[in-house]
């Protein structure tokens, strides 16, 4: 939002929409609806119990841009299978699985998805 568009009711969509995608005023549309929008981040506090470990959208969510969320997925399950394959080949000790911490996810002391 510009600073003179203090809430959702105060943004000019028809502006917006010509801006945004560069359609000129000969372009006749109709918007049918609209849904406002506020992207937010939040993640689990913990990502293992015992043997069940979770990754991806089970863990965390991003905001959807960029395909962000799907690449910290992918990540987060590459990042999982080595330690579990580390483990379970026996070149590392279970602490290792401990380590897990979801690509991206930032300190503690943030928003959490509630248990």
């Amino acid at each position: 939002m510009y600073e003179h568009e203090t809430d959702f009711d105060a943004v000019d969509a028809q502006h917006r929409i010509r801006e945004g995608t560069r359609i000129g005023p000969a372009f006749e549309y109709e918007l049918l609806s609209k849904e406002d929008w506020i992207g937010r981040r939040s993640w689990s506090d913990k990502f293992r119990d015992r043997r069940v470990f979770i990754c991806g959208d089970a863990c965390h969510l991003w905001v959807p841009y960029a395909g962000y969320g799907m690449n910290a997925g992918i990540a987060d399950a590459t990042n999982l299978s080595w330690l579990l394959a580390a483990h379970l080949d026996g070149w590392a000790d279970e602490a290792i699985l401990d380590s897990i911490k979801p690509n991206g996810c930032p300190s503690p002391n943030r928003s959490r998805i509630s248990r």
